[in-house]
Formats: C-alpha cells, sequence, structure tokens
C-alpha cells in the first residue's frame, strides 16, 4: 500500500470545473493517527491562472437546495466523521509530503 495509489472516486454528475476526488489506502502525513477511515485527495493546479479561474467559479457557487440524496446526485462527495481530505497540484509535486491538508471531519 502506497500514499500514491490513488483510486478515483466516481462522483456521477459533477461539475467538471470542480477537483476530481481520489482516495487513498494511506497518507504518511497521518502515521500515527488513531481514527482515520477515508483519505481524499483532491487535484488541482495552482498557478496563477488557474487559481484565479477557479476564484471566479467559487465566488459563484451557492450550496444547493435538497438534502443529503439530492448533494449527491450532483456529484458531491459525502463525508463521514474519521474522513482527512488532501489537496495536491500534481503540476508542482507528486509527493504526499507536499500535499496540503485541507479537511477533517470531526462529526455531525
Amino acid at each position: 500500500m502506497s500514499d500514491n495509489d490513488l483510486h478515483a472516486v466516481l462522483l456521477p454528475n459533477r461539475d467538471p470545473r470542480l477537483p476530481p476526488v481520489w482516495r487513498v489506502p494511506v497518507h504518511r502525513q497521518l502515521e500515527g493517527i488513531g481514527l482515520v477511515k477515508n483519505i481524499y485527495i483532491i487535484t488541482m493546479k495552482t498557478d496563477a491562472a488557474s487559481v484565479k479561474s477557479m476564484k471566479h467559479f467559487e465566488d459563484g457557487l451557492k450550496a444547493p437546495d435538497g438534502d443529503r440524496k439530492d448533494w449527491i446526485r450532483l456529484g458531491l462527495l459525502e463525508m463521514t466523521p474519521g474522513d482527512y481530505m488532501f489537496a495536491r497540484d500534481p503540476n508542482r509535486s507528486i509527493d504526499p509530503e507536499d500535499d496540503v491538508f485541507i479537511l477533517l471531519v470531526t462529526g455531525r
């Protein structure tokens, strides 16, 4: 098992402007952490033009109407307590040590 063993998370109907989501079985930044359920990595470009484009898109986002099932139908990822998420720019580095920790789900 490797923290570069990326498995695509299939999220039907996901807006193509949102970053793809990957799952890894382990992550070296989480070594020694007791409760780890799922580890996700989103990949995104971090050059100035890409960040500006993403910001423009994100500025127009609003929480969708509906319940949990509606959100899942829109291709949004359901996370549960013990799930972690990191961000990675594969154009800069694929070393997990360079991943940026962005989210831990602690409860409901």
